[in-house]
């Protein structure tokens, strides 16, 4: 995992087109860092990117990170007076092995209700996708996919009906993206965002 040269935290990886989507409600100029937003996924150093990753908005940017080993958002966690593997996960709704944050997945719907159109406006559940099993943890040899059906109930029953089944299941799935994006990059040192923010 990269390392942010600005102030050495480990960084966490988000998916560039929700940045950019959280970049563009803050009117903020990428422009000239736009090479850097290319690939699937981005590097982001919660700290020095608190700005970009919607510290001063209602819903923060869903991103992995390592440290925690968890999907979270800048506006879980104190990133300037507390150390991120002081983070207590053991509260926050699981899928499989993989962890989210409430406002993670607040975020990730947010997301694709204010940048798809249709997609979310059904009550049917998607295709099941085989290859999306592997970074949940979900066992592949039993009947995975009546286990992601299962996890989808047990997550829609935390999140205590504030979204659709539909809803969190493509969060879910773009959350997931995010990590599978990641592996396939190799991990180098990038600078925070915060150089193109201003």
């Amino acid at each position: 995992m990269s390392l942010c040269p600005n102030c050495g935290m480990k960084m966490g990886v988000a998916d560039t087109s929700m940045l950019k989507h959280w970049i563009a409600i803050r009117t903020a100029n990428f422009a000239n860092r736009k090479e850097r937003l290319d690939d699937k996924t981005v590097f982001v150093c919660p700290p020095c990117d608190s700005y970009a990753l919607g510290l001063e908005q209602t819903t923060g940017l869903p991103f992995y990170l390592e440290t925690i080993g968890a999907f979270l958002t800048v506006n879980d966690w104190d990133w300037w007076n507390r150390d991120p593997q002081e983070c207590d996960i053991r509260l926050w709704p699981d899928f499989g092995c993989l962890t989210f944050s409430e406002e993670s997945l607040r975020g990730a719907v947010t997301y694709l209700r204010e940048t798809t159109s249709n997609i979310l406006n059904s009550d049917t559940l998607l295709p099941f996708a085989p290859d999306l099993i592997g970074p949940t943890g979900i066992p592949e040899d039993e009947d995975p996919e009546s286990e992601w059906e299962n996890q989808l109930n047990i997550l829609h029953s935390r999140m205590q009906g504030e979204f659709s089944k539909r809803e969190l299941d493509i969060a879910v799935r773009e959350l997931i993206q995010i990590l599978v994006s990641s592996r396939r990059i190799a991990y180098q040192c990038t600078e925070p965002l915060t150089s193109y923010l201003a």
